[in-house]
Order: C-alpha cells, then structure tokens, then sequence
C-alpha cells in the first residue's frame, strides 16, 4: 500500500480584538472538542505568536484547490459557495494570510528578553520615571529577567533594578 503524504499549512487567522489571541484558541479548541469534531484530524495545531498581536496561527491540512477548506469550516464560514456552516466564531474572523513551516518556526522560538544586553553596556531607559535618562548595564539576571543598571547624570550613583522591556541599547 502506498503512503500518502498529508501536506500542512499554516493560515493566518484575524482575531476580532488585539489580545484576543488566547481566546480564539480556547475557542477553537473548544470546538474541534465539541461541535466540529469531525474537523480534528485535520486540525493539528493552533499556535499564540507573541510578536504577533491579534492574529494566531492554524496548523492545518491543506492539498489542492481548497487549501484552506478545514479552517474556513473551523471558523463557521465556508469560502466555496459562500454558505454558513455553523455559527460564526466570536474571537476569530477570518483568513488573512499563510505562511510556511520556517517562518512559523522562526516566529515560535522563545528569544530570551536580555538578547544584545551586555553588562557595561549604554543603555537609555524607554519606561517609568526616568525615561530618556542614560544607564550603565552592571548586571543581568536571566532568570528573573531584571537588569540592574546605574544612572550616569545622577548627583549621586542611582542603581535601578528594570525590566529588560524597559531599557534600550544606546547606540
């Protein structure tokens, strides 16, 4: 017998509200679970991309002329005749685009918050009371994700512990 390969996509689906990201793969989950039960083979994965505010990412099978046919049904919708297939989901509207498996890939590697932060580094603080001002990097700890910095213009030496989102390279 004959294997048959069964090729994947991944689609790019829009949710209704920035921050929805979450719940429209609950929601999504919830339905492969329930009322679309017969789409979970073909559904093999719902992906949270955190650089991508307001979209998730579909892992579906995809071959031939209705590629998208699977997530299209997911979604209540069906793009071949333009009729419904159910009800609508509430946190997820439509197909927007489709990517392929190394940028999915690219997008889901967790990239550590201190990345290109170097201790003695020049930084400028972008958030919080002292923003504009210039720092030096004295140390970093990954694994609480803090950077203690030391303000250069400060009458007297000022150590400040900050988060990696709060700081920027000074370059």
């Amino acid at each position: 017998m004959d294997d048959i390969e069964i090729e994947f996509g991944y689609f790019v689906l829009e949710c209704r509200n920035v921050g929805a990201e979450k719940k429209a793969k609950d929601e999504i989950a919830a339905r492969l679970q329930r009322s679309c039960i017969k789409l979970q083979p073909h559904i093999s994965n719902v992906h949270i991309v955190t650089n991508m505010k307001g979209y998730v990412i579909v892992e579906a099978e995809a071959s031939g002329e209705n590629r998208h046919l699977f997530v299209e049904q997911l979604l209540g919708r069906s793009s071949t005749n333009n009729q419904s297939m159910g009800n609508p989901m509430r946190y997820a509207k439509r197909i927007v685009g489709e990517m392929t498996k190394e940028e999915v890939a690219k997008h889901l590697i967790p990239r550590s918050p201190t990345k290109g932060l170097n201790e003695g580094s020049l930084i400028e603080i972008t958030k919080g009371v002292f923003v504009g001002e210039e720092a030096r990097i004295i140390t970093i700890d990954d694994g609480k994700e803090a950077v203690l910095v030391e303000l250069f213009n400060a009458d007297i030496p000022l150590r400040l512990k900050m988060k990696p989102n709060m700081i920027r390279r000074a370059d």
